[in-house]
């Protein structure tokens, strides 16, 4: 058995603090990727950074799956408690510049009648990111992943 789960990791990204991070990971059995869009790929354009990474298990032999699921689910619990440290801690020394990022993109979400698919996934990243360090948007994680999906 495999696991796998799409996380946003923006705090971790911001800081610059990818290696750094996702370099104990593999030694705990896990194996982290970007998530890139097949269309970043298949064009001979620069690939664009992503906050959006997948994670999945590696150690799964040996292993029942119900204790593979606790630890992968522990493991990506403390991944996701530090990417919300390292994001606030941005947002301490960045507030204004980050503040209106994360209201312009919900803006340009709300009201663009035209948007690609990369561009919506950069302004969804912003808003999740407004979500995290809990300013006041209209609009939760349900509704974000139901776009996202879309």
């Amino acid at each position: 058995m495999r696991v796998c789960v799409l996380a946003h990791l923006s705090g971790i990204k911001l800081l610059k603090k990818e290696k750094e991070v996702f370099r104990m990971y593999p030694e705990r059995g896990y194996l982290i990727e970007p998530y890139y869009l097949i269309e970043d790929i298949d064009q001979e354009s620069e690939i664009k950074n992503t906050d959006y990474y997948i994670i999945s298990s590696r150690l799964n032999f040996g292993v029942s799956e119900k204790n593979l699921i606790s630890r992968f689910t522990q493991g990506i619990e403390n991944l996701l408690n530090l990417n919300k440290k390292y994001l606030l801690e941005y947002y301490q020394k960045n507030k204004k510049e980050l503040v209106d990022t994360i209201f312009r993109s919900y803006g340009i979400l709300k009201y663009a009648t035209k948007i690609s698919y990369r561009e919506a996934l950069e302004h969804i990243s912003n808003i999740r990111v407004g979500l995290i360090i809990g300013e006041n948007i209209p609009v939760t994680n349900t509704i974000l992943n139901k776009i996202f999906v879309k």
